[in-house]
C-alpha cells in the first residue's frame, strides 16, 4: 500500500489541513472529514472533508485526496466526489460546495467539471509551496440544483 501511516507529529497536522478552511471566505470552525474505502478489500485509500461549514449560509469548503497512489484513476475520487456532495446537498442541506485547485492539475478539475463545478476565480500568488514559491489557485463552486 502507497499511503504509510503518519508520524506522531504529523497526526495534527494532518488533521487540520483537512478540517481547517483554506479559502477566506470560511471562518467557520465546523468540519466533517470521511475516509474513503474501497468496497472490494476494505482499503483506507484517502479521505473527503467538508470544512468551514456555514450552517447559516448553507456552504463548506471541499477537500478531497486519494492518497494510495496505486487507486488514482480508478474513479474512486469520481465516485467519493458524487457521493460526498450528494450527501452535502440533500442531507446536511447545503447550498454550495466551494473548492480550491491548483491549475496544473488537470486531472483533477477535469473530474470537477464533469461533476458540475464552475470557476469562480483565479488567486493569483496565493499559496505559498514548501519552497517558498507563491503559486496561483483556482476557485470552483457547485451549487444545488432547484429540482434536487
Amino acid at each position: 500500500m502507497g499511503w504509510k501511516p503518519f508520524k506522531s507529529y504529523q497526526e495534527q497536522q494532518f488533521v487540520d489541513a483537512v478540517s481547517k478552511p483554506s479559502l477566506p471566505m470560511f471562518r467557520c470552525e465546523d468540519s466533517i472529514i470521511y475516509s474513503i474505502i474501497t468496497v472490494n478489500d476494505n482499503v483506507p485509500i484517502g479521505f473527503i472533508s467538508l470544512k468551514g461549514i456555514d450552517w447559516d449560509s448553507a456552504k463548506a469548503e471541499l477537500a478531497i485526496a486519494i492518497c494510495d497512489n496505486q487507486y488514482r484513476s480508478g474513479g474512486y475520487g469520481t465516485e467519493a466526489l458524487t457521493l460526498g456532495i450528494d450527501h452535502a446537498f440533500n442531507s446536511l442541506k447545503l447550498f454550495s460546495i466551494y473548492l480550491s485547485v491548483f491549475p496544473s492539475n488537470t486531472r483533477a478539475i477535469r473530474v470537477y467539471e464533469k461533476i458540475g463545478f464552475k470557476l469562480v476565480k483565479r488567486l493569483e500568488k496565493s499559496w505559498t509551496m514548501p519552497d517558498g514559491e507563491k503559486v496561483d489557485m483556482l476557485i470552483m463552486s457547485i451549487k444545488k440544483k432547484a429540482n434536487d
